[in-house]
C-alpha cells in the first residue's frame, strides 16, 4: 500500500494530469488504484467519468469529499483511512497551499510530488514550501518534478539554478516532462498518454516521459 500526494500551490502546473497518468500506468500493471480528488475543480473526477466510457481500460476509482466537508480534517482523515483499507495505492490530488488539508495529506503520505513549471511565479512558491517541509513533524519523501519544459531553455536554466538552494529538502527528480499536446488528447479520452491509439494522438515522447515519471514515483 502506498499513499502518494501530488500537490502544488499554483494552478496550471499539471498536477491532475500527472495524477491521472500515474494512476493509469499503476492500474494497468495490476494494482487497485484510487484517486482522492481534493482539488476543488474536480479535474480528476471528470477524467474518470470519461474513462468509464471505455470498459476495456484498467479500472481506477475516484473519491471526493462532499462539498460541505471540504476543509473538514476529520472527514478527510476518515475518507483517506477508508481508501487505504480498500486499495493498493491512493493518489491524492490536492492544492499545495499551507492549509489544514494539505498538511493532513502530507501527514499520511508515503511520498509527495510537487510539479512546477519553468516560471518565476512557480519558483516564488518554493521558499514557503521548503519552510513547511523543514518545520514538518516527520521526515517527508518529497520531490519536485519540472513539467511543461519544452521550448524554454533560458527559463529552465534559471529555474534549476533557483531550486539549488532548496535541494536539501526539495530534491529535483532527474527526468523532466515536456509540453505535449498528447496530454490534452488523453485527458479528453479519459486515458493516460500511453493508452492512446495512433489515431487518437499517441505520442511516444509523451508516453516515455510519463513512464519515466511513473518509475520515478513508484520504482517499478
Amino acid at each position: 500500500m502506498s499513499v502518494c500526494v501530488i500537490g502544488a500551490e499554483k494552478g496550471g502546473v499539471g498536477k491532475s494530469t500527472l495524477t491521472e497518468n500515474a494512476a493509469a500506468i499503476r492500474a494497468e500493471v495490476g494494482y487497485r488504484v484510487v484517486i482522492a480528488d481534493f482539488d476543488n475543480q474536480g479535474t480528476c473526477s471528470k477524467w474518470i467519468s470519461r474513462r468509464e466510457e471505455h470498459p476495456d481500460l484498467a479500472k481506477i476509482a475516484v473519491r471526493r469529499l462532499r462539498k460541505e466537508d471540504r476543509g473538514n480534517l476529520r472527514a478527510f482523515g476518515e475518507l483517506v483511512q477508508e481508501l487505504v483499507d480498500s486499495y493498493d495505492d491512493v493518489l491524492i490530488d490536492v492544492g499545495g497551499q499551507d492549509t489544514g488539508i494539505f498538511r493532513a495529506a502530507l501527514a499520511v503520505a508515503d511520498k509527495v510530488i510537487v510539479p512546477l513549471t519553468p516560471s518565476p511565479d512557480d519558483l516564488d512558491t518554493v521558499p514557503d514550501l521548503a519552510d513547511i517541509v523543514r518545520r514538518f513533524d516527520k521526515p517527508l519523501d518529497i520531490r519536485i518534478v519540472l513539467n511543461m519544459t519544452s521550448g524554454q531553455p533560458t527559463m529552465l536554466k534559471s529555474m534549476k539554478k533557483g531550486l539549488e538552494g532548496f535541494s536539501d529538502v526539495l530534491p529535483l527528480m532527474p527526468k523532466m516532462i515536456g509540453t505535449r499536446v498528447a496530454f490534452k488528447y488523453a485527458k479528453n479520452k479519459g486515458q493516460g498518454v500511453a493508452e492512446l491509439s495512433k489515431a487518437d494522438g499517441y505520442d511516444p515522447h509523451a508516453a516515455n516521459e510519463m513512464k519515466d515519471f511513473y518509475l520515478g514515483v513508484f520504482g517499478k
